[in-house]
């Protein structure tokens, strides 16, 4: 997608998008986390690198279904990997904030009937909460080498005098990837089930 496809795009063609990039990423997820299950560590972290990426996408397509204004082309988020991942690391505070009340989160979505709303206001108060809380921040430096640690899983290489092979990452890095992954993964199912009209609701 270009800057005037998305510029040009109707409302049901975003939605689409929201819900396509969603799937696909929960799609990743689950294979990244089933090659993790039989000990294929480097691929299971280049898949729930991936799963992120998608998941980025589908925010930026759910700003652009609400009329939200973004700074950066929109083409980037489908063919820069720097671009998904900054924004993968603005997201995660937030994303680590819902995924610590989920049970709470998805019961008040499924009772709801404006689900745009609900999540306005969730945006809101995490904005206030942050100014009292402190919130892990170590995931700003894991997105910087997301990009590195998704090649390690896919390909072999040759740095600072040695062989670098998938099956170098180990489990803890594994690990870490999963509570990297989960939090949009287990929270952005949400974006699935906004209709067609709650753009209106926050115009």
């Amino acid at each position: 997608m270009n800057e005037i496809d998305f510029k040009t795009a109707t409302k049901e063609v975003l939605l689409a998008g929201v819900k396509a990039c969603v799937k696909n990423g929960n799609s990743l997820y689950i294979q990244g986390k089933s090659m993790g299950s039989i000990k294929k560590y480097g691929l299971a972290c280049s898949l729930l690198v991936l799963s992120v990426e998608e998941y980025v996408k589908c925010v930026i397509l759910t700003a652009g279904f609400f009329n939200v204004k973004t700074d950066t082309d929109i083409s980037l988020f489908f063919r820069d990997h720097k671009t998904k991942h900054r924004h993968a690391a603005e997201m995660q505070s937030l994303l680590n904030s819902i995924h610590n009340v989920l049970d709470s989160f998805k019961k008040m979505i499924k009772e709801s009937k404006h689900v745009a709303l609900d999540i306005s206001i969730i945006l809101l108060l995490h904005n206030v909460l942050e100014k009292f809380l402190k919130s892990e921040r170590d995931f700003e430096k894991w997105w910087k080498d997301a990009d590195k640690l998704k090649k390690t899983g896919f390909y072999v290489d040759y740095t600072d005098g040695n062989w670098q092979l998938p099956s170098s990452v180990n489990f803890e890095t594994y690990q870490r990837a999963v509570r990297i992954a989960t939090p949009f993964a287990e929270t952005l199912e949400v974006l699935t089930q906004i209709n067609p009209e709650d753009y209106k609701i926050i115009e």
